[in-house]
């Protein structure tokens, strides 16, 4: 089926969140939301088919994990994060299409929990886009980031097109210590 949504909130610490839309028929245009306010947190997130989207707001919490691959074309990630010592492996794979990839991981924004910002120092972040015509967004504050990011394929972007909360115009990194591995 097609339209298929999953919204999770979790509150506290090494919680787990699995969500796979993987139908191989006619399966297009699945959400899924997760917000995560703890420390020692998972989430593991599969989504197959086009025009999927996935969003992570993970504020307030230290050592979280997370991990997601979307498949296909038109997809789009966009994570939220504040917090130290967080590990972040985003894959989009396109085949005819583009995909687009948003990080704000500078302590801004409304938060899972509507709090205040918070640090965002020590944290790894690997964002692969495989594919044509795919976009990255990023914008980082902190100490001791390690930014890895992996474009495949052709007419792929690392650019600020969008407005608001993940506007970042390409990788914008404020802070000391930082780390950013660029292949294209």
């Amino acid at each position: 089926g097609s339209n298929w949504s999953a919204d999770i909130s979790q509150n506290g610490n090494e919680n787990e969140a699995y969500v796979q839309q993987t139908t191989t028929i006619d399966g297009v245009d699945h959400n899924a939301n997760i917000a995560q306010n703890g420390d020692g947190n998972y989430t593991d997130v599969l989504q197959k088919q086009s025009g999927n989207s996935f969003t992570q707001r993970m504020t307030g919490g230290d050592d979280n994990d997370v991990t997601v691959e979307q498949r296909s074309a038109d997809n789009n990630a966009s994570v939220e994060i504040w917090g130290d010592g967080n590990d972040f492996n985003i894959t989009n794979k396109a085949s005819g299409g583009s995909n687009d990839l948003y990080l704000n991981a500078r302590g801004t924004g409304p938060g899972a929990d509507g709090s205040s910002a918070g640090a965002v120092d020590n944290n790894e972040f690997d964002l692969t886009t495989e594919g044509s015509g795919n976009l990255v967004d990023a914008g980082i504050s902190g100490q001791g980031n390690d930014v890895d990011i992996l474009q495949k394929g052709s007419d792929n972007l690392i650019d600020g097109s969008t407005s608001g909360l993940f506007d970042a115009d390409g990788v914008q990194i404020n802070g000391n210590g930082n780390m950013v591995d660029i292949s294209q």
